[in-house]
């Protein structure tokens, strides 16, 4: 499955910009970048179909940069948020870590190593946005217990004998 989205960069730097352009030439064709700044965050984070979020570190303000974390992962859609430091600090990673950041990066690393952030971002973006499909899933068809917290028997029965039945006609289909 090809895993397409948008990505998102927050920053103040037009270094930045064209740094994590050039980091990112390796993109696939379904993925975007997108530009915003800290000044109008909120009419960034309205951007649709975002999954990851490139947020470069504020300059010389470690609040503001945590600030903004919390906003974005406090958002509608919560996407991944990989930070951008040009020196990493303990305390920023600690705090940011609290706040639910995914992973962080020197702005000066290695095109390789961003892109591999990225496209990790996506994937567990991807499966958290499943877990969520899933979880719906089993509350509208009532296979809890809303007293027990647990599978309900029949609908784990049935959901257990359609699992077998398929993975008993993939492996016939697969020796053939």
């Amino acid at each position: 499955m090809a895993i397409g989205g948008n990505i998102l960069l927050i920053t103040e730097n037009e270094d930045t910009v064209q740094q994590v352009q050039e980091k990112l030439v390796l993109l696939r064709k379904t993925d975007a970048v997108s530009i915003g700044a800290y000044a109008n965050i909120e009419q960034a984070m309205s951007l649709p179909d975002f999954n990851v979020v490139l947020l470069d570190e504020y300059p010389q303000n470690e609040d503001y940069t945590l600030n903004a974390l919390k906003y974005i992962k406090n958002s509608q859609n919560s996407p991944e948020v990989i930070l951008l430091m040009n020196e990493p600090t303990q305390s920023l990673v600690l705090k940011s870590y609290d706040l639910g950041l995914f992973d962080y990066a020197s702005i000066n690393c290695e095109a390789y190593e961003l892109m591999i952030r990225v496209i990790n971002a996506q994937k567990n973006y991807q499966m958290k946005t499943n877990l969520k499909i899933r979880n719906i899933m089993l509350e509208n068809s009532e296979a809890f217990s809303e007293y027990k917290s647990f599978f309900e028997y029949t609908v784990l029965k049935n959901s257990f004998s359609d699992l077998v039945k398929n993975v008993i006609i993939k492996i016939h289909y697969s020796l053939f």
